[in-house]
């Protein structure tokens, strides 16, 4: 018997791969798909960019970076798959963390990945060191009973973003 200590996976596309993220879905659907369900994990799918064929610099969309996206691939895989918002990757090539949450409800929504970002990069800054609205972004999980993950570039600032959030 298969025993695993987590609930919670969550898949991505790396931009730095010349993948699809329709491929990479399908391969880890049914790469993971038997033992997720035999254990009960749940795997999250998360929003991406990509970084545009031609210029290197800039992002550009991929096909879960609105949450119009982002629910229609979930719904499509079905069940164990649900979403995952990353709030440093919202906005860079897509939609808002706000919007998205509101597109994708509580039925969808399992996990987030919290981090801050200038606007040009996920950069995973300390939270409140870039432009990201947390006030708006929590104000739309209310209700939210899902997984919290700060993403952070050291434990200094994971910790410094915990104690920005609780201020919130």
């Amino acid at each position: 018997s298969t025993s695993l200590d987590f609930e919670l996976s969550t898949a991505t596309s790396s931009a730095s791969f010349e993948i699809s993220t329709a491929d990479t879905l399908l391969f880890g659907k049914y790469f993971f798909l038997e033992e997720a369900k035999k254990c009960g994990v749940q795997i999250a799918v998360e929003n991406l960019f990509c970084l545009h064929k031609e210029n290197k610099k800039k992002l550009t969309a991929n096909a879960c970076s609105t949450g119009l996206e982002l629910a229609a691939t979930v719904d499509a895989l079905g069940d164990p798959f649900v979403a995952c918002i990353d709030v440093g990757h919202s906005g860079l090539a897509g939609q808002s963390a706000a919007e998205m949450i509101r597109t994708l409800g509580k039925k969808r929504l399992h996990a987030l990945h919290i981090h801050d970002n200038d606007g040009t990069a996920a950069k995973h800054m300390t939270i409140g060191d870039g432009n990201i609205d947390f006030g708006n972004v929590f104000k739309k999980l209310r209700r939210y009973m899902g997984n919290y993950i700060i993403e952070a570039r050291s434990l200094e600032s994971a910790v410094e973003s915990l104690d920005r959030l609780n201020a919130l």
